[in-house]
């Protein structure tokens, strides 16, 4: 195992900017010593078509990624996924990027 992810079909209920057909993309971790592979792009680009298959309801998929975090941001919208432009002012770690990724 290189690493893991969760998708979070009540992101809506802690994140405004999300709907309840907009789950999140929580916990996406890859091992550090891993990192710089192109993991996080592969598992991003293949993204789309699993959480289809998981969340056939869905929209769209939101995560944040913080501002701190360029390479994870990198590997998210080279797999797909599209900044915003807002940013996700309350999480514990700082300031994050709101990053869609649309489903349909």
């Amino acid at each position: 195992v290189v690493g893991m992810f969760r998708l979070d079909r009540l992101f809506h209920l802690h994140h405004t900017f999300a709907q309840s057909d907009t789950p999140g993309l929580r916990s996406f971790i890859v091992d550090h010593d891993r990192q710089g592979e192109g993991i996080g792009k592969a598992v991003t680009a293949q993204m789309r078509g699993y959480a289809k298959a998981q969340l056939p309801r869905a929209t769209a998929l939101y995560l944040t990624v913080n501002l701190r975090n360029p390479g994870a941001y990198k590997a998210y919208t080279k797999g797909g996924f599209v900044d915003t432009g807002a940013e996700y002012l309350l999480g514990t770690a700082g300031p994050q990027h709101i990053l869609r990724m649309p489903l349909i």
